[in-house]
């Protein structure tokens, strides 16, 4: 009777063990198309502010590139300037956090589970990306703003994207549950090991 009951709690521990994996075969997957598609953005909206300091350099009158780009409102260069920069920078900072949790995720895929010591203190890394990195790109977005002031005339107020930090902190919270679930299991293996 006790060994069915633990059969079948070793079963259910298995297929919640599985469901994990596939979504960090998922996660780890969303992460990479996002890391793909942010430098993708990054590398486009280089070249736009490239091509809009050309236009700029170039004094190309804004009514006729509107009319070539069948723009159906006035494009206006210095409004162009900014909303380039700034999807420069909160690009490059999705790539960075994309980057860390597909490294995660690939981690945590080979150990075969999250409740271990180094896959919790690799999603604390991952939480404090997410918390640090927003904070930074909402910053620099700010400098960027600013100096673009400086340089260009008819300045309209472009605010920054909004900064989210909550799902770092959920990470954080998550490492430490994970942390916790390490600090269990890890005595139990090694005692079945003789260790």
């Amino acid at each position: 009777m006790i060994n069915t009951r633990i059969e079948l709690k070793e079963k259910k521990m298995n297929a919640s063990l599985k469901t994990i994996q596939t979504l960090s075969r998922i996660a780890k997957v969303v992460s990479a198309l996002v890391f793909v598609f942010s430098i993708i953005g990054a590398i486009g909206s280089a070249v736009g502010l490239i091509g809009i300091v050309m236009i700029d350099v170039f004094g190309i009158s804004e009514e006729s590139l509107s009319f070539i780009l069948e723009l159906d409102k006035s494009f206006t260069v210095e409004s162009e300037y900014y909303v380039t920069a700034l999807a420069l920078i909160y690009c490059i900072g999705n790539a960075i956090v994309s980057s860390v949790a597909k490294s995660y995720f690939q981690s945590e895929l080979h150990h075969g589970t999250p409740f271990t010591a180094r896959g919790a203190a690799e999603l604390r890394r991952v939480s404090v990306f997410a918390i640090v990195v927003p904070i930074a790109v909402s910053f620099a977005q700010s400098i960027a703003i600013a100096g673009i002031s400086l340089f260009v005339a008819n300045t309209e107020m472009i605010m920054p994207y909004e900064t989210d930090i909550s799902i770092g902190i959920f990470l954080l919270i998550l490492s430490v549950i994970f942390k916790y679930g390490a600090d269990i299991s890890e005595p139990k293996s090694n005692a079945q090991t003789g260790v």
